[in-house]
């Protein structure tokens, strides 16, 4: 089952959130400290566990500020 859900997860392709993080050349744990969120956010919502779209948006904001964008370009349109 675990190589099943590895397998599974390779096959998605990135969120908008994980491609600006490693085009900024950020950690997820460099993010997270510079939005001033748990990193444990940050990975649920690169890895689907949660829906960024549904975020509160002082997180998104925070996020995207880290990250110099702005919210909309974090937010999947799925």
């Amino acid at each position: 089952m675990k190589n099943e859900q590895l397998t599974i997860h390779k096959l998605q392709p990135d969120t908008r959130l994980a491609r600006i993080r490693k085009l900024s050349g950020l950690s997820q744990e460099e993010l997270a400290k510079k939005a001033g969120i748990s990193v444990e956010t940050i990975c649920a919502y690169e890895q689907r566990k949660r829906d960024i779209s549904r975020a509160q948006y002082h997180i998104v904001r925070s996020i995207a500020k880290a990250l110099g964008c702005i919210a909309d370009d974090i937010v999947d349109d799925e």
